[in-house]
């Protein structure tokens, strides 16, 4: 029998069988890992999920409704803690900062989606606004009309439970507000996902 196991022809055979294997685990992997990414949504463009939400009728009452094509400049926070600045030229959008970068018109429109239409669900007054995450450094979301009239978007905690959101408009951290979490999902696009590709 030991024989058997020192023969050229049994150290072949065993070869094979171990890159067979190993074959079928690397089809099994790429067909079991691209199913799992569907299921679970990891192949989906993150930003595509934003627009989408963008869409979404929020709950609750007004505090900012503004047409679209009423509003000339925004910034806003992004999901890198950067603010990034936008002003209207012509009938598009140019990025501020860098204005060769060419901007993707449509996906300007959905972060307006969530701009120009706040709601609140709650309102809290009297409250510390550090405890709701409200302070200085807070993100923060500007939109400007032609009249250069500003509104401030001060974005603060989002409830771990509900989701919800605290914001406070134009630095006003007396009147703390409480979004059903719609308005938050602006904070997490980023400067890559608003270039035209």
């Amino acid at each position: 029998m030991g024989e058997t196991f020192k023969s050229k022809g049994f150290k072949i055979a065993v070869f094979i069988i171990i890159l067979v294997v190993a074959f079928g685990f690397i089809i099994l992997g790429t067909l079991f890992g691209d199913i799992g990414s569907n299921l679970f949504g990891d192949s989906e463009d993150p930003a595509k999920v934003l627009d989408e939400k963008s869409l979404e009728d929020d709950s609750g009452n007004n505090i900012i409704l503004m047409p679209k094509e009423e509003i000339y400049t925004f910034s806003m926070t992004d999901e890198d803690d950067v603010v990034l600045n936008f002003s209207k030229k012509g009938e598009g959008w140019e990025y501020t900062d860098n204005p060769n970068i060419k901007i993707d018109e449509k996906r300007i429109d959905y972060v307006l989606n969530y701009l120009s239409d706040v709601k609140y669900i709650d309102v809290i007054e009297g409250e510390d606004p550090e405890k709701y995450g409200l302070v200085k450094e807070s993100p923060v979301a500007i939109i400007t009309d032609s009249s250069d009239s500003s509104i401030f978007i001060s974005f603060g905690n989002v409830d771990e439970k509900t989701g919800e959101l605290y914001y406070a408009v134009n630095y006003d951290y007396s009147t703390i507000y409480v979004n059903g979490g719609k308005l938050g999902n602006v904070l997490h696009y980023k400067l890559e996902d608003l270039i035209k590709r």
